[in-house]
């Protein structure tokens, strides 16, 4: 890391700890300090929400809403059978980088283990801050099972929610 992301870093922690009590007292419960940028996400009910809103200290809030997905159709939407089947593409000696909500690397088509010598290598959950990466919001693990399929059927036979 360089030392201007380290000074980052610390000037970004300041900023959050300078006003943090002031968002504390008007109910809000923190869930995540954002490190790269001068921001927290967390929980606040109806009547404080106000409260907040108009507090000389936060410059905006955004609401966050529930999203759900289609994940069992993705592959033939987007012709990633197609690509398997028509052009035969294996992937093999290729390296991928998937930015996801996580994986569940102990799926059979993601070779069942993380780590060297797993087809999941590396990761990191920047949710719960952790070298973890197994997805723990229900979203389970069907990008990564679309790229990482060894035919045109692994990536459908990974659990989706």
């Amino acid at each position: 890391m360089n030392n201007n992301l380290k000074e980052r870093k610390v000037e970004i922690k300041k900023i959050q700890e300078s006003g943090i009590s002031d968002v504390l007292d008007s109910g809000f419960r923190i869930r995540n300090r954002f490190q790269l940028i001068p921001s927290v996400s967390g929980y606040i009910d109806k009547e404080n929400l106000e409260a907040l809103r108009n507090s000389s200290i936060i410059e905006s809030i955004e609401l966050v809403t529930e999203v759900y997905s289609s994940l069992d159709k993705s592959a033939e939407i987007i012709n990633a059978t197609q690509v398997i089947e028509d052009l035969n593409f294996t992937g093999e000696g290729v390296t991928i980088c998937v930015v996801d909500s996580g994986v569940n690397y102990t799926h059979h088509a993601l070779g069942g283990c993380f780590g060297e010598g797993c087809k999941v290598k590396e990761g990191h959950d920047y949710v719960n801050n952790d070298g973890d990466p197994m997805d723990d919001n229900g979203h389970r693990t069907h990008v990564a099972g679309i790229a990482a399929a060894q035919d045109e059927t692994s990536s459908n036979n990974i659990e989706v929610k």
